[in-house]
Formats: structure tokens, C-alpha cells, sequence
């Protein structure tokens, strides 16, 4: 009976394993730039293009950059931490920016 319960847990947490790389696969990350103030928001969203009209709704000087097609905001966000200004908004200089928008 044990064995029967274990083998059900281990089905169950390797579907519910695939439905997380699903739900993942649809997060994309973005890169924004404010033109105002050179600050760079990186965030994630199922839809970069509609989070940025909304953004710029609040703020016109928004302009999207890059969109990666897979959730990489975490490791972007510790690997650039200490050019954090505030949330997700980043300091960032050109070279880092173009090394971003390559090598991710």
C-alpha cells in the first residue's frame, strides 16, 4: 500500500513539475528604458508589449528595448544588484546594456 502511495505522490509531483515549465515557458523578461532619467526597468510579463503601453500611460519616456522569450528576471536582477536604484529599476551603461541584450 505504501509503495502505491509513493509511486501516486511521485506521478502527481513530476506533473505538477511540467505544468510549472509551462506556466514558466510563457513568462517573458524585458528589458525598459526611461529616456528621462537613463534608468533601465527589467521585469518580466506574459505580455512585454502590452505591460509597456500600460507603463507608458503613467510614463511616456518609456521605450522597451529587448524581450527574452524565457523567464531570466532573477538572475538578471542578482547579477546586476548592486546597480540597483530602487525595484526593479537599474543604472546600467551602454556596454552593460548591449552585454545584457547579447548574452541572454
Amino acid at each position: 500500500m505504501e509503495k502505491i502511495k509513493k509511486q501516486r505522490y511521485i506521478a502527481k509531483k513530476k506533473k505538477e513539475d511540467e505544468e510549472n515549465k509551462i506556466k514558466d515557458n510563457k513568462i517573458k523578461t524585458y528589458l525598459i528604458k526611461d529616456k528621462n532619467t537613463s534608468l533601465y526597468k527589467i521585469g518580466r510579463s506574459r505580455n512585454p508589449i502590452r505591460r509597456e503601453i500600460t507603463l507608458q500611460s503613467e510614463k511616456p519616456s518609456l521605450e522597451l528595448v529587448k524581450i527574452w522569450y524565457k523567464n531570466i528576471e532573477s538572475k538578471l536582477h542578482n547579477q546586476y544588484s548592486q546597480y540597483r536604484v530602487r525595484g526593479e529599476w537599474f543604472k546600467l551603461n551602454k556596454i552593460q546594456v548591449r552585454y545584457i541584450c547579447t548574452h541572454f
